[in-house]
């Protein structure tokens, strides 16, 4: 059986190219797997029937995972805070209704890695969170929040399960929707 195994990539609009890829590969430790220059459909801010230029830059996560970030002529657009704004340090762009992509989250092992990251980007002039861990019910991740350049919300997080605060999960503490939809599996019910 076919099964998708996981995410090839995530596309990021950018304002400055160059600020970007500082940011990402000079902050966050991707790597540059491809640079293109290409041609998009008309914009609005493109004039009637002129297609905008657009520097597409492929950044490797890992072996199978990229982020690829577009510098695209005549871009104005501000990304929205995210609609559960208060993880992120402010001040935050005003929350404008929900978005297609609300934040993207990064995924590291260990919390030590969250740790490295939280103080590389301190290091870098980010302003970051502190670690959030959320450890009620149901228990999740432990995250650090931040911005890139163009004000995108990028998160860190880490599932670690060698952490001692997770000695007691249970994932059927994860199902707590009192009203879940229909499509729910029954399997899948608590």
């Amino acid at each position: 059986m076919q099964t998708i195994n996981g995410i090839n990539h995530v596309m990021l609009i950018c304002h400055d190219m160059d600020e970007a890829i500082k940011f990402y590969v000079g902050v966050l430790g991707f790597r540059v797997k491809a640079t293109t220059s290409t041609t998009m459909s008309p914009t609005p801010l493109s004039g009637e029937g002129n297609r905008a230029t657009s520097k597409l830059y492929f950044l490797s996560i890992s072996d199978s995972t990229m982020l690829v970030i577009g510098q695209v002529e005549h871009n104005d657009a501000t990304p929205s805070s995210p609609a559960i704004d208060y993880y992120w340090p402010r001040p935050a762009n005003p929350f404008t209704g929900a978005s297609q992509l609300d934040h993207l989250a990064f995924n590291v092992d260990t919390l030590a890695d969250l740790e490295f990251y939280r103080q590389r980007l301190l290091e870098a002039g980010v302003e970051v969170s502190e670690i959030q861990a959320r450890n009620g019910r149901p228990k999740f991740v432990k995250s650090i929040y931040f911005y890139d350049p163009d004000r995108t919300p990028l998160e860190i997080a880490t599932w670690d399960y060698s952490d001692p605060d997770w000695k007691d999960h249970q994932d059927d503490n994860y199902y707590i929707d009192e009203n879940p939809v229909p499509s729910l599996p029954d399997y899948a019910r608590p």
